[in-house]
């Protein structure tokens, strides 16, 4: 009989090792957009304008375990093996912006935009919360000048240029702006568990700021077959 009990114990033990890992996790994402447009014309001249707000608030939440030594008699996602680990997340951010936009033509020549953005982050430290992005704009369009219109190769003829600053908190998550901390079964001290601190935040974190300008040339010959 010894050596049916051998193969007993030894196939029940290569049953206790193992692991079972299973993670879930839920994103739920409100946004809130207001605005408001104005225009007018006044004989050759036409003014727009349009602002508003915009508010995104993100809710993510995240649970998992890792089980060790499973039983087959045992099912693992009741939690009952000691040496299961659980981990939990949750996380809450928003984002804040207030826009405005406008426009002035005269006689359908000459073209000015101008727009203005006021940003924030609940991530960022609170002194760099917010940021004002601006850009401003203009189009000549030449070939409504009566001296260009002698000119039959182009069917059109405009000269665009641009400027302004734009921020970008892309790819900032929460744990970069505040301190992370791990809480664990493994990690003891006289009993205890042990609060780890994982990631090392930045309190000088900002928005990527990005400096934009444009020049531009659009012209159409024959009709518009080439532009």
């Amino acid at each position: 009989g010894i050596m049916p009990n051998r193969v007993f114990e030894q196939a029940g033990k290569l049953k206790g090792e193992g692991t079972y890992a299973k993670n879930e996790s839920k994103s739920f994402i409100s946004r809130l957009n207001v605005g408001i447009d104005y225009t007018k014309h006044f004989g050759n001249h036409a003014v727009s304008l349009n602002g508003g707000a915009e508010y995104i608030h993100t809710q993510s939440w995240g649970f998992g375990f890792n089980s060790k030594g499973i039983s087959d008699k045992v099912d693992p996602e009741i939690g009952a093996n000691p040496e299961a680990t659980i981990s939990t997340a949750k996380y809450k951010d928003a984002l804040l912006g207030y826009f405005l936009r406008g426009n002035y033509n005269i006689n359908s020549r000459y073209n000015f935009t101008g727009s203005f953005r006021y940003d924030g982050s609940s991530i960022l430290p609170k002194n760099r919360q917010f940021v004002p992005a601006w850009g401003i704009g203009a189009a000549w369009n030449i070939q409504e000048e009566y001296w260009f219109r002698n000119v039959r190769l182009f069917d059109q003829f405009k000269i665009r240029a641009s400027y302004g600053v734009n921020y970008n908190s892309g790819g900032i998550r929460q744990t970069l702006g505040m301190p992370f901390y791990d809480f664990t079964n493994n990690d003891t001290y006289l009993g205890n568990r042990v609060i780890n601190l994982v990631e090392f935040w930045n309190s000088d974190l900002k928005f990527e700021r990005a400096r934009q300008w444009s020049l531009a040339l659009d012209f159409g010959l024959f009709k518009h077959r080439v532009y």
